[in-house]
């Protein structure tokens, strides 16, 4: 049978039944995109991790920066640094604790970013850097 545009096929009943039956069954396919994310979200190591990874962050930029760069652009890196990175900090027991109640990611994204800043002004004096480079 042809339609004009070459030739056309129509499957059978039977041929039609013994597709589906070789098809992939539903749960052996891979996730979708959104179960994935949701997967990712439920990861509770990560309210952990993230704060974990900026406050060691701090400490490494603070030392590579030290009393030498400072006053060379470091001070101003190190800054925006804190600046932009205090925000994932509390935002993160938000984003991947949602089985927990909305206090206990409260308080936890209170506390992390609590523990950020202390780390972050610990870090900076510890280092040496310069907060006020030249006056005039």
């Amino acid at each position: 049978m042809t339609n004009g545009n070459g030739p056309t096929f129509k499957a059978t009943k039977n041929e039609a039944e013994a597709a589906m039956e070789n098809a992939i069954p539903p749960e052996n396919l891979t996730a979708s995109p959104s179960r994935q994310y949701a997967k990712w979200r439920d990861q509770a190591f990560l309210i952990i991790a993230i704060p974990a990874a900026l406050y060691l962050s701090y400490i490494l930029v603070a030392f590579s920066v030290g009393a030498k760069h400072s006053c060379d652009g470091g001070g101003e890196m190190y800054f925006l640094l804190g600046i932009w990175s205090l925000p994932v900090i509390a935002s993160s027991a938000f984003v991947f604790g949602p089985r927990y109640s909305g206090v206990a990611r409260l308080v936890a994204s209170i506390t992390s970013t609590i523990i950020g800043v202390i780390v972050w002004a610990i870090a900076f004096s510890a280092s040496g850097m310069y907060f006020i480079c030249r006056l005039f």
